[in-house]
């Protein structure tokens, strides 16, 4: 929409209102306390009139959004109010001529008319945590917050920017991010905590300018001193605290990326979608989906090129002990004809007249024979990716210790 427009805000509140609606508590709650003036430093008491211009600025959300729940309308409704908004505002100019939808308004609106069907709350899941009133609070009107998914997960997005740059290699990277993930975590468990202690009426010994601080950072600490003192038949000394749970074997960051960039290398991806194509992934999509002769065929092609990347072993100058280098060993299990599962690349030892030979500039002395960051390294340089500088390898890699 074109916000130079004079209809913008009237165009905009009856949008809202096709999406979503107030519960009328939280509205009526609202609207006594403008007209008693306890929402006023001075008491000003606001007329409808006032209250209806309000409505339609800016100033409403920036006020009063978080005293109002909203109620997010069927998928039917929307439908059926989106259709007649468009209807409504398509092709409407103000006074000076200037029209307050745009060109691409109304293909907008048609392509969310097919999604906004499958749009509505659960009457079972509570989607708002409440937050109680301060005590010099004039108008003691509770405050929530949404608990809907995609709210904190995108207000955790901005701030997710500023972990780390492309300047940091990849163990800084890594590191900033996981601990500026953490450090979000536990301040949000913390202030959770806090809210649930003034919900029951508790009062909580800390100022309030560190009422939202966590007093502790690594409850794997917390633990131990609880099992410690547990231990010598004393009581728990800490009990707010979040253990870590166990390892379900998802990776992350810097490990996934890499993962990934090896899958699209040696399995590729769908050109118009950019969707992997490994046997996960398609085994999650719909079977209408799967079918892509064309990519089937360079699929084939690059299994096979993955195939000869197999090198016979040469005598070199300087030795006569074979040369292995690291291959690709695809798997054909009975999966669709669309797919080919290529397992994860890892070096194997080779048998040569009943001997095991270790290959050429490995790290370890045993299989796995080398860290995953230089394992990597020569799986790409092995099905033809480019390589720039040094090889590298892992913070635990002996050869990176000095060790070898």
């Amino acid at each position: 929409m074109n916000p130079k427009s004079e209809l913008f805000w009237p165009c905009l509140v009856q949008l809202k209102a096709a999406m979503y609606s107030y519960v009328p508590q939280d509205e009526a709650a609202l609207l006594e306390a403008l007209r008693d003036g306890r929402f006023s430093k001075t008491n000003k008491k606001y007329s409808d009139t006032e209250i209806s211009e309000l409505r339609h600025s800016k100033r409403w959300k920036q006020r009063f959004d978080a005293f109002l729940r909203k109620k997010i309308h069927p998928g039917s409704i929307i439908q059926s109010r989106l259709k007649m908004w468009m209807q409504e505002w398509e092709g409407r100019q103000d006074s000076v001529g200037c029209r307050v939808l745009t060109n691409s308004t109304s293909k907008v609106a048609t392509e969310q008319l097919k999604k906004v069907g499958n749009a509505a709350d659960p009457d079972d899941v509570n989607l708002y945590q409440k937050i109680p009133p301060g005590r010099r609070s004039t108008h003691q009107l509770p405050k929530y917050r949404c608990c809907r998914p995609e709210s904190p997960l995108e207000k955790f997005h901005e701030i997710l920017a500023h972990f780390a740059n492309t300047g940091s290699n990849t163990m800084l990277a890594d590191a900033l991010t996981l601990g500026g993930t953490s450090a979000h975590n536990v301040a949000s468990r913390w202030k959770k905590n806090v809210n649930d202690i003034r919900l029951q009426g508790c009062d909580i010994e800390i100022p309030s300018h560190f009422q939202q601080v966590p007093p502790f950072s690594n409850h794997s600490l917390l633990i131990l001193i609880n099992e410690t003192a547990e231990e010598q038949g004393l009581s728990r000394i800490f009990d707010f605290v979040t253990p870590i749970g166990d390892d379900n074997g998802e990776v992350f960051l810097s490990e996934y990326y890499l993962q990934q960039k090896i899958r699209n290398e040696t399995l590729g991806k769908k050109n118009a979608t950019a969707a992997c194509v490994c046997v996960d992934c398609v085994s999650c999509l719909p079977i209408a989906t799967r079918m892509d002769p064309i990519h089937h065929q360079d699929l084939e092609k690059r299994k096979s090129e993955a195939s000869a990347l197999v090198v016979s072993p040469k005598k070199t100058k300087k030795t006569s002990q074979p040369q292995i280098q690291p291959f690709l060993k695809p798997a054909l299990p009975p999966i669709p004809p669309t797919t080919a599962q290529i397992t994860s690349p890892r070096p194997s030892a080779t048998q040569s007249n009943g001997w095991l030979l270790s290959p050429r500039g490995c790290c370890f002395q045993q299989p796995p024979f080398f860290c995953k960051a230089y394992h990597c390294y020569l799986v790409k340089k092995n099905i033809g990716v480019s390589v720039l500088g040094k090889p590298p390898h892992d913070a635990s890699c002996p050869v990176r210790r000095g060790w070898i």
